[in-house]
């Protein structure tokens, strides 16, 4: 299970239960097979023992190894970052064989923790060959993730609405599933939101860790209770799918611990449309208006300074 990484940092408990302070900025591995698109439920890889030969692990793990190194080897020694659309990276044979030499020539011993908000959020597009816009909870732990370029900063409250909001506008339609990252003060993990109720005051989510949840109330310190949900299909791609469990938790709960939520970006423009349609409260207008218009200036200043 991936935790925060060992250097200190100056933030603290808050005192009432359920409570995580604001924390200065510091470095949380999120673990979670879902923090890679499409690998199924399973017992993360761990690989910080024993070297795991490529040929003994089954399709899933061996998916799961290619993109940790991705995040955490390749991506961090290029500037070559942005993603190719419509490539997913195991269908280029280069990148897949220097995967491969990498591994074997010891990479394999970097690859026993969970990936960072900013190394995830890379893999996520080169792993998929699509755009993902982060969003970024502001009263979560403060995360370094200078290297993202579409990103913008809102509270849990307001990210949580834009995502009940555009499932509501789905209607009977198939929802896309949203990777969301937690972190409850100890513990840093990717769930898979999947629907929200009518009012958005209960989500229901896919946790690929083997068992209950890491939001049931018995594993973690921030007061969250999921509950059991049953089971239901997951798509992993237009012809595989698989039976997997479902939680609930309430809204509340879940911006109590949320950090991230990626949307893709052939979503975004839907989402856009419930601002213009209405469709969002005052509030959560107000607060996408200053984001969007802060990562306008991001941009103009990236541009200024190249």
């Amino acid at each position: 299970m991936a935790k925060k990484a060992s250097k200190p940092a100056s933030g603290h408990r808050s005192a009432r239960r359920g409570e995580i302070a604001q924390r200065d900025e510091t470095t949380i591995y999120f673990s979670g097979a879902s923090g890679i698109p499409g690998i199924q439920p399973q017992q993360p890889v761990s690989l910080i023992r024993e070297y795991i030969p490529l040929d003994k692990m089954d399709a899933n793990a061996r998916r799961q190894a290619f993109g940790l190194w991705l995040g955490i080897v390749y991506l961090s020694g290029t500037d070559d970052y942005e993603y190719r659309p419509d490539v997913p990276a195991e269908e280029d044979p280069l990148l897949v064989l220097q995967f491969q030499e990498d591994y074997e020539a010891g990479a394999w011993h970097k690859l026993g923790r969970g990936l960072t908000l900013q190394e995830l959020a890379l893999t996520f597009e080169f792993m998929t060959g699509h755009g993902f816009m982060t969003l970024i909870n502001s009263n979560g732990p403060a995360t370094n993730t200078p290297r993202l370029m579409r990103k913008l900063v809102l509270d849990a409250d307001a990210i949580l609405e834009l995502v009940s909001v555009t499932y509501a506008a789905k209607g009977a339609g198939r929802r896309r599933p949203l990777a969301t990252l937690f972190y409850d003060g100890k513990i840093g993990h990717c769930i898979t939101l999947l629907d929200s109720d009518p009012s958005g005051t209960r989500f229901a989510y896919h946790d690929p860790w083997p068992g209950r949840s890491l939001l049931c109330a018995e594993h973690n310190r921030a007061g969250v209770a999921a509950t059991s949900l049953g089971t239901t299909k997951i798509h992993f791609s237009p012809d595989k799918s698989v039976e997997t469990p479902v939680w609930g938790v309430t809204r509340e709960e879940l911006a109590r611990v949320h950090v991230t939520t990626f949307i893709m970006l052939s979503d975004w423009s839907g989402i856009m449309r419930g601002m213009v349609s209405g469709a969002f409260s005052p509030r959560l207008r107000a607060q996408l208006k200053a984001a969007l218009a802060a990562q306008a200036d991001a941009a103009e200043k990236r541009q200024r300074n190249k």
